[in-house]
């Protein structure tokens, strides 16, 4: 299956598809950020319709698929996965704090100025050297069809033509499935931290490409 940068034609259902996807990658984390899962989500649909900025659909590689059962459309996005890199360009940055400032409310800008500090600490951005995947997630109806060794092996791909020497990710430590799947993948426990005042413990693996 083909994995394509952003949506070439997009659709209000694409949004949604990709928004809940994101949603899945880190759901206590967003829950936590921003109030609630009907909050996250309602939030994530709204930034997914952008192009850029973190949350934004251009900035996401998707695996468009067939369903074989019929019960999506014919473009359905059976996965996504976003790449971040230690300099991301300055309009990337400006979407990003847009989307935030334009769909959020007060109470939850606050929150995220609250966390913003131990967020930096926690998930830490990548090295130079390194080439970070970020909300990597498969929907439940095309999982173990191996999407997600397909984006990591697409990640590597990315990472050295980057000339980055590794691949890193965050995973929550109570994501056994995920964290054993990585394991299989080929990546190595790296590090663990634990966002401050919450009970959430990342814990960061890495895969050497090069």
């Amino acid at each position: 299956m083909e994995i394509e940068l952003g949506l070439s034609s997009p659709q209000q259902s694409h949004y949604e598809q990709l928004a809940s996807l994101i949603y899945a990658s880190g759901s206590d984390l967003f829950d936590l950020l921003f109030g609630g899962a009907t909050k996250a989500i309602h939030f994530l649909n709204k930034a997914c319709a952008k192009t850029n900025g973190q949350f934004g659909h251009g900035t996401h590689y998707l695996v468009m698929t067939d369903s074989p059962t019929n019960k999506y459309e014919s473009d359905t996005i059976a996965a996504c996965m976003t790449l971040w890199t230690s300099s991301p360009s300055q309009d990337y940055i400006d979407s990003t704090l847009l989307t935030l400032g334009k769909y959020l409310n007060t109470e939850q800008l606050k929150a995220l100025s609250r966390f913003n500090n131990s967020l930096q600490q926690t998930l830490k951005p990548p090295l130079a050297s390194e080439l970070c995947i970020g909300h990597l997630s498969v929907a439940n109806d095309f999982r173990r069809q191996g999407l997600a060794s397909h984006l990591c092996e697409f990640a590597a791909e990315q990472a050295i033509q980057q000339k980055k020497e590794s691949l890193v990710l965050d995973v929550q430590s109570t994501n056994h499935s995920a964290i054993e799947c990585y394991k299989r993948i080929g990546f190595k426990f790296h590090d663990q931290n634990k966002l401050l005042n919450t009970d959430l413990v990342f814990i960061r693996m890495s895969l050497t490409v090069q």
